[in-house]
């Protein structure tokens, strides 16, 4: 009796790290008897008994997987299915090899078998090592994934794991007891080719956290190139300042009003430069300065509270996507606004209490359409519709926090809330 319960309970922390393992695709959901259920499930799931011959238990196990990413996680659908496509070919893969080297009786002895005879506690403590092992390998490293990958790439990846998911799938429901041997070689190149198909994911997963991470370094430089020209332009007008007030002067001695007007604005012009400081982080005070370029190029009337003085849980390219996608919707949305004095923005953030709040709100014409509760762009590439949207709700959803997107009085609202 004991034996079964730790069976159970070993079981269950196999099915906590393959679940751990799907959130790395798609975000589990926050209730807490809801999380015990999938965890459970995926550990029954995970020990599902798989033989020769055995379409039954490969088909329900699957389906079950389905369910559990239905109802435990929340994400888009294609999402989903990716998780199930790249990850279940484990199951019934390392199921079938350990139930047949490890059970003896279900399938006849031959000369040649390596089988051992084990206590049947180990085989749920070998498919949550298993699960263990996959988890520290992988988890970490495809995180970015659900954030920034295109509906392509998903696409892509899903075409791939097919052909090892097949295979497996194939071998098993097809071979007979007399070629058992010698199916256990193509099942060991399918797990192979999977963790490989995983490792090509790791490896797309950081590429792109190292093209965002480039990118934002990119506009940092940027920014602390325009405030070394611009400290450089200020110690030249103060050099030359007494010039100037004296040419202003001259022209308000002659009572020439307009010339001496038109000669201090591009004087206030030249002082105002370009380098602003919005906030103490550096990285985002750089996004903050290029958005804000952009939306006083377009003359857009702006308004930006930001105070992030406490430290932050999120990482640094998290946060500046964070701004800089909703930023460029707003941007967007503002410049389809054919009378420049309609055109808003307001951004409001903070840090109080625990919570990191972001807020920024911007005028619109024209109407929004949705397609699966997703706001669509009116872009030429159908690739771009609502993707800054729903990275910053893959960035708000990995952090626990809550996401509100509101239209009223004309005004387009994303209300962001994490708890740090």
């Amino acid at each position: 009796m004991i034996s079964v319960y730790l069976s159970i309970i070993i079981s269950f922390i196999g099915g906590y790290y393959m679940g751990q393992l799907l959130s790395s695709f798609v975000s589990l959901r926050p209730n807490r008897l809801l999380r015990f259920l999938v965890y459970f499930s995926l550990g029954t799931l995970s020990n599902t008994v798989i033989f020769n011959l055995d379409i039954v238990n490969i088909t329900y196990a699957y389906i079950a997987l389905c369910l559990v990413l239905l109802i435990g996680y929340r994400g888009p659908l294609l999402h989903k299915f990716s998780a199930s496509v790249i990850l279940y070919l484990f199951v019934p893969a390392f199921n079938y090899v350990l139930y047949y080297l490890w059970l003896p009786g279900f399938v006849p002895l031959s000369e040649y078998n390596v089988r051992m005879i084990l206590p049947r506690l180990s085989l749920p403590f070998l498919i949550a090592l298993l699960w263990y092992g996959i988890y520290r390998l992988f988890y970490q490293r495809i995180q970015t994934l659900r954030v920034y990958a295109s509906t392509r790439i998903w696409i892509l990846l899903d075409v791939i794991s097919f052909g090892p998911l097949l295979l497996s799938g194939y071998i098993i429901v097809t071979t007979s007891a007399q070629m058992q041997p010698y199916s256990m070689l193509i099942i060991a190149v399918s797990i192979l080719t999977e963790i490989g198909i995983l490792y090509l994911v790791a490896y797309m997963a950081e590429s792109m956290h190292l093209a965002i991470e480039n990118k934002n370094l990119k506009i940092q430089q940027e920014y602390y190139h325009e405030l070394e020209q611009n400290q450089l332009q200020i110690r030249k007008l103060r050099h030359d300042m007494n010039n100037h007030l004296g040419i202003i002067g001259e022209y308000l001695k002659e009572n020439k009003l307009e010339e001496a007007e038109s000669y201090f604005k591009q004087l206030s012009e030249t002082v105002r430069g370009t380098g602003r400081v919005f906030c103490a982080n550096s990285l985002v005070n750089a996004v903050i300065n290029s958005k804000y370029q952009q939306a006083e190029a377009l003359k857009i009337d702006t308004f930006f509270h930001i105070d992030l003085e406490e430290a932050l849980s999120i990482s640094d390219i998290e946060l500046c996507s964070l701004f800089a996608n909703t930023m460029d919707n707003a941007l967007e949305a503002c410049a389809k606004i054919n009378e420049p004095s309609l055109r808003k923005i307001e951004m409001k953030a903070r840090c109080k209490n625990h919570f990191f709040s972001y807020q920024i709100a911007n005028s619109y014409q024209g109407t929004l359409v949705t397609k699966n509760g997703t706001y669509l762009s009116d872009k030429a590439d159908s690739e771009e519709h609502g993707l800054g949207l729903s990275q910053v709700s893959d960035i708000v959803k990995k952090y626990h926090g809550t996401l509100d997107i509101c239209t009223e009085d004309g005004m387009f609202t994303v209300t962001c809330i994490i708890p740090i």
